[in-house]
């Protein structure tokens, strides 16, 4: 009978929490989000060259086409990693949907960037042809 009762607590729990502020304001955000990479997502069906990326200690890939491959590279595309996906967005979409989602992993690449310190091209080992 205790099991009973404290199950159906539970549940009358999960039903409330389902409306709390902070519950919409998240189902708010996700469905905004869902709406800009629905709206602005540049994936290819047809790509076939894969770009990696490292995320974190892990390297990664998404297949792009050869024009994407270069925006890439220009730093004037960017990829956002968000429930095991991979979206290929303008800089600017990607900042607004980052801000959204802020657990998603966001890949930017800066060819104007810092170069790579002389510490970096130490670590690679000098038997390895490039």
């Amino acid at each position: 009978m205790a099991d009973r009762a404290r199950l159906g607590r539970i549940a009358r729990d999960a039903r409330l929490n389902r409306y709390t502020p902070e519950a919409l304001a998240r189902r708010e955000r996700r469905r905004q989000l869902e709406a800009l990479l629905a709206e602005h997502k540049r994936n290819d069906d047809k790509a076939d060259i894969p770009h990696h990326f490292l995320r974190g200690k892990k390297v990664k890939h998404v297949y792009v086409t050869a024009e994407q491959h270069a925006e890439l590279t220009a730093g004037s595309l960017s990829v956002l990693a968000h429930d095991g996906y991979h979206y290929l967005l303008a800089p600017e979409i990607a900042e607004r949907a980052h801000a959204l989602a802020p657990d998603a992993f966001l890949f930017r690449n800066d060819p104007g960037g810092a170069p790579r310190s002389a510490e970096a091209v130490d670590d690679v080992p000098d038997d390895i042809v490039w």
